[in-house]
């Protein structure tokens, strides 16, 4: 059975015990953040090769409308979770009711818009295929919603190796379902609408069950609007950086078919990987730190210099050998039908970098 589990933790608001948490935390979570990235290269190798760019292509013009309306609609109340430094389990049950509530306007948000995808993409021949692959992927912002909080109060208290496995369960899992799905059946896309469920459930159960707090009844209390501002703020921030992450993808998707998108698509995740390896842990631990060292401001300088100075060590190098190898990495991962995508991968790292140097 997992511990209980505390909402506060004051002991982490104090500089010794936070920079101890951080130093704890930051080594389980690169060994655990590895191993996920092992997983998720061999999943994304195995069904390259079984999948064909277009149903990579199909996915990929339906997500940035779900993820777009999944920023609008949930206002970054999980953030808000993390980061007040001094939060009532009564806030953490309004936050998670009004989470579910805007996660199924969004549901129903996608469900409207899905039969107009083909016409704001331009191409007829794909207006059901995107209608129905958007409509399959509807439920997934409930889905997240449902684990939301849970997953939020894990890296509040900083119990992030503890939640970083929970993610390496629900993507070895999930990876394991898309592959029987796409080899076994023939699936597709639609394995990896599966595996999009997969995960996302299995993120979901299993934070319910590291945490073991139920949520109780909603309440409109006065410091209750202090975190919908707070998460309105992330929010807008959020679409921000969605736009510049998604907006070249979507004009990708308006300007050619559904293959050129899966090839796209494709390079510009392998192209991520190494990023990802370095920030995704590194910025949850320094969200969740800073949150908790507010009013020591010399510990917080600390802690967002160490976080730059480690991600841009690590990943110099990394995107300079990628770039090196780029064709050789889009051939190893998936095979001959992916060997328009590395020039792609190549001019996508050099515009990255080029990226991080002006910032």
């Amino acid at each position: 059975m997992p511990p209980s589990f505390e909402i506060q933790d004051d002991s982490l608001g104090k500089s010794a015990p936070l920079k101890r948490a951080v130093r704890r935390g930051a080594g389980a979570l690169l060994v655990v953040q590895i191993a996920s990235q092992v997983v998720s290269l061999v999943a994304v190798a195995l069904l390259m090769r079984l999948l064909a760019p277009d149903d990579f292509g199909l996915l990929g013009m339906v997500l940035p409308v779900v993820m777009l309306l999944r920023i609008v609609t949930t206002l970054g109340l999980n953030i808000a979770t993390i980061q007040r430094h001094e939060l009532s389990p009564a806030e953490v049950s309004s936050l998670f009711w009004l989470h579910v509530g805007l996660a199924v306007l969004t549901a129903l948000g996608i469900v409207a818009l899905a039969p107009w995808l083909g016409t704001f993409y331009r191409d007829a021949e794909l207006a059901i295929p995107l209608r129905n692959v958007a409509w399959a992927l509807a439920g997934i912002p409930l889905v997240t919603a449902l684990g939301a909080q849970h997953q939020a109060l894990l890296e509040r208290n900083l119990h992030l190796p503890r939640l970083g496995i929970i993610r390496i369960v629900a993507q070895l899992t999930s990876a394991l379902v898309a592959v029987i799905v796409a080899w076994a059946y023939r699936g597709g896309v639609w394995a990896l609408v599966v595996q999009q469920y997969v995960e996302l459930g299995l993120l979901t159960v299993l934070a319910w069950w590291a945490v073991r707090w139920w949520p109780g009844r909603f309440q409109l209390a006065p410091e209750f609007f202090t975190l919908i501002r707070f998460g309105l703020l992330f929010a807008a921030s959020s679409f921000v950086l969605f736009i510049a992450e998604n907006g070249d993808r979507v004009l990708v998707g308006r300007l050619e078919d559904a293959h050129t998108v899966g090839l796209y698509r494709q390079a510009h995740n392998l192209m991520m990987k190494p990023v990802y390896l370095v920030t995704t842990p590194l910025a949850a631990l320094l969200v969740a730190s800073l949150a908790r060292a507010t009013g020591a401001a010399a510990t917080r300088a600390e802690l967002a210099v160490a976080y730059y100075r480690l991600t841009g060590i690590a990943l110099l190098p990394a995107s300079v050998g990628l770039a090196l190898v780029s064709g050789d990495v889009m051939h190893v991962f998936g095979g001959n039908q992916w060997d328009q995508a590395a020039p792609l991968l190549c001019a996508g790292i050099i515009g990255y970098r080029s990226l991080v140097r002006s910032e």
